[in-house]
């Protein structure tokens, strides 16, 4: 903690010399601050540790705000940050097909720009709800994230929006035992449930928020991580071959700096070996250490394949977007999820804005940001 706070004292004395002036660069040192921010002020929430401990990391929270707030970005810098999937799939690095082949680094090429091929997802929504969407519907995932980042959902059936259209209403009247599933909290599928028809997509892509000048949690276009499954069956079967063994083809795409600030090369995206281990997996808990509670043990096929499976099966019942339901969307009404229609602006960036500014971690950071220093104040 002394030599992070030592570092902070240099980043505050320089502030001209440590601020980017690219605003693509100064966006992700803003997020690469904010986070640890975010952690140490969860700390102190908790009151964590002595009261030396407690006082030290005070001071530390405090310098981490200063250093934020020196690095937050105007509108039209915000306005300028690229559009990196579109510059990913531009690049020609990523194949358009993917062929059920698990080693083919696909990025499909018209998720955010075809609408009839690929649906955006949202929440199920009931007309007679009154509740705060902001707190009420939003993923575990930006929750996770403390909404550092937002996160936008899209499907793929092999016959476009006209299938999706046909197979939710379906999925609703027939496929669900909504008795079993209230009580559960999680999706309970009927034995004559509707299957997922093979070739379906399904995409996970995280965004990159920023602050803009007013300290105010913008979306921004920046990608940093894409999630994609492909259903080569939807019987968990060992055929045809999949990288993880049970009829499921799954690829994870991440942000590397390296490319992104060389020219924005490759949409500053690389795809992740299928047999890396996870430095920590989402949704461990608070004190679990900086490998999660499983260590260095879990691929990213292995934890694909232990989220997205079902008593050994793949399909409908692994989709959990499909239904808002206590694993995915904790507190949002239970229904079966809709797609935007198209030209729709997503309401994911915004949402986790909102949810973000009456989190108490952005409350304290503004307090921080509000008062002096404590080294000038006991001057």
């Amino acid at each position: 903690m002394n030599r992070i706070s030592a570092l902070l004292d240099e980043c505050l004395a320089e502030p001209a010399r440590l601020r980017p002036a690219d605003p693509l660069r100064r966006a992700v040192l803003l997020r690469d601050l904010w986070a640890p921010f975010d952690f140490f002020i969860g700390l102190q929430i908790a009151r964590s540790g002595d009261q030396k401990t407690r006082q030290q990391r005070d001071d530390l929270c405090r310098k981490l705000a200063g250093v934020i707030r020196g690095l937050t970005l105007t509108a039209a810098e915000i306005a300028s940050l690229p559009d990196t999937y579109t510059l990913a799939v531009n690049s020609g690095r990523f194949a358009t097909q993917h062929h059920f082949d698990p080693a083919v680094d696909y990025l499909p090429p018209r998720m955010l720009t075809h609408p009839e091929e690929w649906q955006e997802i949202d929440f199920y929504q009931s007309p007679s709800i009154h509740d705060n969407l902001s707190e009420r519907f939003l993923t575990l995932h930006t929750r996770a994230y403390l909404g550092r980042s937002y996160f936008r959902i899209f499907y793929r059936l092999p016959g476009g929006r006209k299938a999706l259209e046909a197979f939710l209403p379906q999925v609703e009247a027939l496929g669900v035992d909504w008795k079993t599933a209230a009580q559960r909290g999680f999706l309970s599928l009927t034995e004559g449930a509707p299957q997922v028809p093979v070739g379906t997509e399904v995409v996970l892509v995280q965004f990159m928020m920023t602050l803009d000048d007013q300290l105010r949690p913008t979306p921004t276009p920046v990608v940093e991580t894409v999630r994609l499954r492909v259903f080569a069956n939807v019987d968990g079967t060992a055929e045809p071959p999949t990288n993880t063994g049970v009829g499921m083809n799954v690829a994870e795409y991440s942000l590397k700096r390296r490319l992104l600030f060389a020219s924005q090369k490759q949409g500053g995206l690389a795809r992740e070996p299928d047999d890396q281990p996870l430095y920590r997996v989402i949704f461990m808990g608070d004190r679990s250490p900086d490998w999660g509670e499983i260590g260095r043990s879990l691929t990213i096929a292995q934890d694909c394949r232990r989220c997205h499976t079902s008593r050994g099966q793949v399909g409908v019942q692994t989709i959990f977007s499909l239904f808002n339901q206590g694993g995915f969307a904790m507190g949002a009404q239970m229904g079966i999820s809709h797609p935007l229609a198209a030209g729709t602006p997503s309401p994911r960036g915004p949402r986790a804005a909102a949810w973000k500014t009456q989190h108490e971690s952005y409350r304290r950071l503004l307090e921080y940001t509000e008062k002096p220093l404590l080294r000038d104040r006991q001057r």
